[in-house]
């Protein structure tokens, strides 16, 4: 393995050749357990990523992406995920500030599929990195406001970008860092103005009626608190 990401990803050019090994790498990564490790520790690498997911961001705006770059940086996306997903490699990945990298696209509100198989698939990396019931995960996600970014995916998403979001938000507020993050926000917003009565995304409205036990969780801040912490996220 440590062949192949030297032949493909440390020839910088011709960039069919990295294309390739994006592609290759993404399809094995499942086979290799110390993938994530190797990633990260070996030279250029993930700054070879990083520059694949840069690389795009002008044709946000205007949304000008093609399938053809969605599914390119996809690939560096799911190689991110391995690295977000071990153990050995989380806490530096969160100490790098990676996941900001991805941010600006979960911002983009574009329906066409090339935007939503880039938001799905960053949102999987977010997933991947709440799965792990990590408190410092959750801090970093809270500090770098990634509420607000799940609330607007799970109003305006595709249904699959919205289970994604919902089981993020819900993953961050199950921490007793992030319902007592929820609590104070909300609190705030209620105190700035009582005259709104705003509804709670129709997809984390299934998800409570679905999950019993979250429901209850949510009760000693209110139902109607939380409603107000919705409120202030979305735009």
């Amino acid at each position: 393995m440590v062949l192949f990401l030297h032949y493909f990803l440390k020839k910088k050019s011709p960039k069919l050749k990295r294309e390739q090994a994006l592609l290759e790498l993404s399809k094995r990564r499942e086979s290799f357990a110390d993938l994530a490790p190797v990633l990260w520790h070996s030279v250029g690498t993930v700054a070879a990523l990083l520059q694949e997911i840069v690389s795009i961001y002008p044709l946000l705006s205007p949304p000008t992406l093609t399938a053809h770059c969605s599914n390119r940086v996809c690939n560096a996306l799911a190689l991110l995920q391995c690295v977000a997903s071990h153990p050995e490699t989380r806490g530096l990945f969160l100490s790098a500030h990676i996941p900001l990298y991805l941010y600006p696209f979960l911002n983009t509100d574009a329906k066409a599929r090339p935007f939503e198989y880039l938001r799905l698939t960053s949102l999987g990396v977010v997933g991947a990195l709440v799965k792990m019931d990590d408190p410092d995960v959750i801090n970093f996600l809270l500090q770098t406001e990634i509420i607000p970014l799940c609330l607007r995916i799970m109003e305006n998403g595709s249904e699959l970008s919205k289970t994604v979001a919902t089981f993020i938000v819900q993953k961050i507020l199950l921490d007793d860092t992030g319902l007592s993050y929820g609590s104070l926000h909300s609190m705030k917003d209620m105190g700035r103005d009582n005259s709104f009565s705003p509804s709670l995304p129709p997809s984390l409205y299934l998800f409570m009626l679905q999950n019993a036990s979250f429901s209850l969780i949510l009760v000693p801040c209110s139902f109607l608190s939380f409603s107000f912490l919705a409120f202030m996220f979305l735009p």
